[in-house]
């Protein structure tokens, strides 16, 4: 009967070390600063009165604390190339979607290629 007594003991104090280890990590991440990560990207035209533009959105996820980011996307065409920054704030472990709207002259109609990065705001 002791011995039983014992392994409950052991047990206890086994579980309760290891949800103060995943509390502690999942605790930490969340004052840590912002680790965001691109899930999804897409560009769209639109018009607006005649004029072609380019709408970009995508969607980041922040892995870590919260805090500021920043977004910044990257059109390139033929010979010219466009940049553009975005700072917004997320919670911990939320999900949010971002836009940017590229209406630089006839950018839709020269098809540009497009890179997106996100990281935390120093």
């Amino acid at each position: 009967m002791e011995a039983k007594k014992n392994y409950f003991k052991m047990f206890l104090l086994l579980a309760m070390a290891i949800g103060a280890f995943f509390f502690s990590k999942s605790f930490s991440e969340e004052k840590g600063e912002p680790r965001p990560v691109i899930i999804d990207t897409a560009a769209t035209v639109i018009n607006d009165n005649g004029i072609s533009k380019i709408k970009t959105e995508v969607e980041i996820q922040n892995n870590g604390g919260k805090g500021y980011i920043v977004l910044e996307v990257k059109a390139a065409a033929e010979n010219e190339s466009w940049e553009k920054t975005v700072n917004s704030y997320i919670k911990s472990r939320k999900t949010q979607k971002l836009q940017v709207i590229f209406d630089e002259g006839n950018i839709a109609d020269k098809n540009p290629g497009f890179e997106f990065n996100v990281y935390p705001f120093k």
